[in-house]
C-alpha cells in the first residue's frame, strides 16, 4: 500500500534516522591486543636489557679479576726491578752517570799514571766517587803537578762536585812513585731525591696491602 502525507511541509513530522550503532566489542578487543602487544614488546626489551646486564657482570667480573692480576704483576715487577731502576737513574741517567764519570777518568788519566780503585759511594744525602791510583813524574812536570792537572780536569767537568785529595810517596824499583787518592763529592739532585721517597713510599705501601 501506498502512503501519501498532503500535509505541508512546514507541518509534517520529519522521520530521523536511527544513529549508527557503535562497535564498542570491537574497539574493546582491539585495545586489549594492543596493550598485549605492548606489553610483549616491554617484556621482551627487559629481557634483553637484562641479559646485556648480565653479560656486562660477568665480563666486568673477568675483567677485575685481570685488573687484580696485573696489579700484582706490577707490584712484583716493581719490587723486583727497584735496584735496577736505581742502578740505572743513578748511574746512566743523570747528568753525573758513572759511564760518564768513567769516559772522563780514562780520558784525562796522564800517561804515566795509573789507577788503582775507582769506586761510587751513595746515600740519600750525597754521592762520591773514589779514585785511586799512582803517578811517575814525567821529563817536563813532576808527578804532583800531573796529578793535581789530571784531578783538576776532572773536577771542571763534575759540576757542582768538591774535591779532597791526599798523596804520598813510595820508592819503587829505585823509582819514586807517588800514590794519591782523590775523592769527588756532590749533593744528590732534589729531582732524584723526591724520587727516591717516593718509591720507597710507594713499595711501603704494597707491603702494607699484602
Amino acid at each position: 500500500m501506498i502512503e501519501i502525507n498532503l500535509l505541508p511541509e512546514d507541518l509534517r513530522i520529519e522521520e530521523k534516522e536511527p544513529a549508527p550503532e557503535v562497535p564498542i566489542v570491537k574497539i574493546l578487543a582491539g585495545a586489549v591486543v594492543f596493550f598485549v602487544l605492548l606489553t610483549c614488546f616491554f617484556y621482551w626489551e627487559y629481557l634483553n636489557a637484562r641479559a646485556v646486564l648480565r653479560k656486562t657482570e660477568t665480563h666486568w667480573q673477568s675483567l677485575s679479576a685481570q685488573s687484580g692480576a696485573l696489579t700484582k704483576l706490577q707490584n712484583d715487577v716493581e719490587k723486583n726491578l727497584r735496584q735496577e731502576k736505581d742502578f740505572f737513574s743513578k748511574f746512566v741517567a743523570s747528568d753525573m752517570s758513572l759511564t760518564r764519570q768513567l769516559v772522563w777518568i780514562a780520558d784525562s788519566l796522564p800517561e804515566s799514571a795509573w789507577l788503582t780503585t775507582v769506586r761510587m759511594e751513595n746515600n740519600l744525602k750525597n754521592r762520591s766517587l773514589v779514585v785511586r791510583g799512582l803517578c811517575l813524574p814525567s821529563k817536563k812536570s813532576s808527578s804532583i803537578i800531573l796529578i793535581e792537572a789530571y784531578l783538576n780536569s776532572l773536577k771542571s767537568k763534575m759540576i757542582g762536585a768538591k774535591l779532597s785529595l791526599t798523596t804520598s810517596r813510595q820508592v819503587v824499583a829505585s823509582a819514586e812513585v807517588t800514590e794519591f787518592t782523590a775523592i769527588f763529592s756532590w749533593p744528590v739532585p732534589e729531582t732524584e731525591k723526591k724520587a727516591e721517597k717516593k718509591t720507597n713510599k710507594k713499595a711501603q705501601d704494597n707491603g702494607k696491602k699484602k
